[in-house]
């Protein structure tokens, strides 16, 4: 019984083997049918490397061909895209560079007195002392820092 279960694995992996060569035979044989087809249907004054050109130059050349999906953006598109993106990276730099504000710092600093509230049209109020008031703004100095509001924006 012993013997059986030896020689049943050996006999699948000859058959496997043997059959894996006649694949091998057969796709060689399939290519050689499809050359030699090729030489009898070219004319004989024409030697058979012409005819395999003139099979190449039916085909169409992958970069005159029509795209496989819809192109919607050009070059100057995708280059003003990465312009933006390099700002956009350079800002996020600058933010994180920035020295944050240590607590003990923010005790040091003395808040200022307010005395001035100004009321502007869309309903904020800003408190604070005035620092400079021109004819067209008003400089602010909050808790803060300062804020320059225009004139045109505080309501009467």
């Amino acid at each position: 019984m012993r013997i059986y279960y030896t020689i049943l694995p050996l006999f699948i992996f000859f058959s496997a083997c043997s059959q894996a060569n006649s694949d091998k035979l057969s796709e060689e044989q399939n290519q050689e049918n499809q050359e030699n087809q090729i030489n009898q249907e070219a004319p004989e004054n024409q030697a058979p490397s012409l005819v395999e050109f003139e099979e190449t130059s039916k085909r169409q050349n992958i970069r005159e061909a029509e795209p496989f999906y819809p192109m919607d953006e050009t070059v100057e598109d995708i280059q003003d895209q990465i312009n933006n993106l390099k700002s956009r990276v350079i800002e996020y730099e600058s933010k994180i560079n920035r020295v944050a504000l240590d607590p003990d710092l923010l005790k040091m600093i003395k808040a200022p007195t307010l005395s001035h509230e100004v009321e502007l049209i869309n309903g904020t109020i800003v408190q604070g002392s005035i620092l400079q008031e021109d004819m067209d703004r008003i400089i602010l100095k909050t808790q803060i820092g300062q804020i320059r509001i225009d004139k045109a924006d505080v309501v009467s």
